[in-house]
């Protein structure tokens, strides 16, 4: 019996392509606890289950809960956050619509990549993200990291 596994790996030497054995991982997307999945091969070997995997830039955990990716972002983000600051000194610093660009290029393509995922996530892991921006504002108008912030 053929399984999908074994037509995908057929296709791969069709086309002349190689599977990387140890790159490659299975995941299962659900939210039960204590699930056993299934033994599953290709090209002879057996594949490792994770709970978490990195496909194009996007960390998918089992339960889709968006929490370790968001939290991966934020970080990334930090960097760039700091960079902004730099720029933004009060001496020599750079101006309103510089920022704004800096903004633009640095930060926000990370923060929309793939923002239509985190539409199940929980809004106490959303609210990491609007910590990003909020920061970014405070930078960009100038503003103490004390100012508050009133969410709508």
């Amino acid at each position: 019996m053929l399984t999908a596994l074994d037509f995908v790996a057929s296709w791969n030497h069709t086309w002349g392509l190689t599977i990387a054995k140890a790159k490659t991982h299975a995941i299962v997307f659900t939210s039960r606890r204590g699930l056993v999945p299934p033994p599953l091969q290709i090209c002879g070997t057996d594949l490792q289950f994770v709970p978490s995997v990195w496909f194009l830039g996007v960390l998918f955990d089992q339960r889709l809960t968006w929490c370790s990716h968001i939290i991966n972002l934020r970080d990334c983000c930090r960097n760039d956050l700091q960079l902004l600051s730099v720029v933004a000194s009060h001496c020599w610093g750079a101006s309103y619509t510089m920022l704004c660009q800096l903004y633009t290029v640095l930060l926000l393509p990370k923060l929309d990549y793939v923002s239509f995922l985190y539409a199940p996530a929980a809004p106490s892991v959303c609210i990491l993200l609007d910590c990003i921006q909020y920061a970014a504002i405070r930078i960009i108008l100038g503003d103490l990291c004390c100012t508050p912030v009133f969410i709508v």
